[in-house]
């Protein structure tokens, strides 16, 4: 049975795990960096959540009307 190391180049590994290691740190030097900016969009997401939550959370609780 092969397993993935052997179907895949080691080449291709390395460079899939570069890619994740290099958005990281991208996403930490973003976060440091721009800390205020997102600080000042937390209250703009807190008030997007609520009809997203309300809208996916409702999906189960379809009302089955049968004609009455």
């Amino acid at each position: 049975m092969n397993t993935v190391s052997e179907r895949r180049p080691r080449g291709a590994i390395l460079l899939r795990w570069m890619i994740w290691l290099s958005g990281a740190a991208a996403l930490v030097y973003l976060v440091i960096e721009h800390r205020p900016h997102l600080l000042g969009w937390i209250p703009y997401l807190i008030l997007l959540a609520c009809p997203l939550m309300h809208f996916f959370m409702h999906r189960g609780h379809r009302h089955h009307h049968d004609g009455r």
